[in-house]
């Protein structure tokens, strides 16, 4: 009887030993019989080159925590996961851990929807100590996401727009891709009349496209603006400056391209950006940012050899800055039940800040890239606004109503909705 006593205990010993041995090894995340699987849902907008990237990163995280399993839903665009979000959290649910971009932030975190950054789990006790864990393209983008002293997103993409020119088109209407680039807008109106082609009285190839994708064309016009002096909104956030002088100006500008210097064709389609480029209809465009080199190389591999990137156009008169500059963050959920396992998703999400510099989430250090993003500031406005610029400017573009009258009507649109709005623009100082 006691040598079977003794053998028991021997046995249980061994077995506790090799138990702890293995928690040891693993550094604690092992799977346990009987612990709690649990679901966590990570949303994001489509970009195929990001969710490749992600997907791996995603299977690396499940087997370091074999009780978790990660849901991604990718939405077709960030304007589909925003209103997919806003429905979800009206409803109580929603994602643990999602993308969004910087628009959105100033509502997101007025309204509670998220949580702060859990420090703990990067190893730090400060926000300065997080700096110094994360890569620097990841920290830089950190200050778009803070409030109140806090910070609440982790940064996936910081980056702006530029121009992107098709070299082909250039050489074959004698221009020289380096020298006679628009690096003003009155010469992309001088240029665009050497690089368009017309047919029977219609546009057949664009010199210069406008994008008709609400958001984008905002950070277009945004852009123009700034560099006349001007904003959509008062520095204050209080009310819009949008027809003031610089955004007459500004409006006037893409009109006259139009129906003066007819470099530019009447859009017959919404929501397209780098509209036409991909297809070899457009020659020059000023909607797209690094990224869309990894793109163009998948899906439009005749053009891809011939994409240039330049800076984004000046005024001759006007300020030398660059287009406003947008970014993505991962943010958890107010709702989730798993917000440290969600921060551990998160954190393994930008741990290879490096290979989304690659895919052009984050900018190259070449030229122009560098001066771009250094002198375009922020751009943070909401979709609501962004939707009352892109009407106003088609009631010209398209409608041909005077700039002047259609912003008048555009700001007291956007004066009532600041008016009404129960948060802060935050950025607006």
């Amino acid at each position: 009887m006691m040598s079977t006593q003794h053998n028991f205990k021997a046995k249980l010993i061994l077995s506790l030993t090799v138990i702890m041995f293995v928690i040891c090894f693993l550094g604690g995340n092992v799977w346990v019989q009987g612990k709690e699987t649990i679901t966590l849902r990570y949303w994001r907008h489509q970009h195929k080159p990001a969710v490749e990237l992600e997907q791996p990163l995603i299977e690396k995280f499940e087997e370091q925590y074999p009780n978790i399993k990660v849901e991604m839903f990718v939405a077709t665009s960030t304007p589909d996961l925003h209103e997919k979000v806003l429905v979800a959290f009206a409803g109580g649910g929603g994602p643990d851990l999602f993308n969004m971009e910087g628009g959105k932030f100033s509502q997101y975190v007025s309204y509670g929807l998220m949580v702060p950054i859990e420090l703990d789990v990067f190893g730090a006790r400060t926000y300065q100590e997080l700096m110094k864990e994360l890569a620097a393209d990841v920290a830089a983008g950190l200050s778009g996401w803070k409030h109140e002293d806090k910070y609440y997103g982790l940064t996936t993409e910081v980056s702006c727009y530029a121009t992107a020119i098709n070299t082909q088109h250039f050489k074959e209407a004698g221009l020289d891709s380096d020298k006679d680039y628009p690096i003003t807008w009155e010469k992309l109106a001088e240029i665009g009349q050497k690089l368009v082609r017309v047919e029977r009285g219609e546009i057949i190839r664009e010199a210069y496209a406008l994008t008709t994708y609400p958001v984008t064309f905002t950070l277009v016009f945004e852009g123009m603006l700034r560099q006349l002096g001007g904003d959509v909104v008062s520095p204050d956030g209080k009310e819009s400056i949008i027809n003031s002088e610089a955004g007459v100006k500004a409006l006037q500008t893409l009109y006259d391209f139009m129906y003066e210097y007819k470099i530019t064709a009447v859009p017959s389609q919404l929501n397209l950006q780098g509209p036409g480029f991909e297809t070899g209809a457009t020659s020059i465009v000023t909607d797209v940012g690094p990224w869309y080199e990894a793109y163009l190389k998948d899906n439009a591999p005749g053009i891809y050899p011939y994409l240039q990137f330049k800076p984004f156009p000046r005024f001759e008169k006007g300020k030398d800055i660059g287009i406003p500059n947008y970014g993505y963050a991962l943010q958890v959920s107010s709702n989730s039940k798993y917000k440290r396992e969600s921060w551990e998703l998160a954190k393994i999400l930008v741990s290879t800040a490096g290979e989304r510099k690659k895919i052009g989430l984050f900018v190259p250090d070449e030229w122009p890239w560098p001066k771009e993003i250094s002198t375009g500031g922020l751009g943070i406005i909401p979709k609501e606004i962004n939707d009352i610029v892109f009407e106003a400017a088609t009631k010209t573009l398209m409608d041909k109503v005077n700039p002047k009258e259609t912003l008048n009507e555009a700001k007291k649109k956007i004066d009532k909705y600041l008016a009404e709005l129960p948060y802060k623009i935050y950025g607006y100082k």
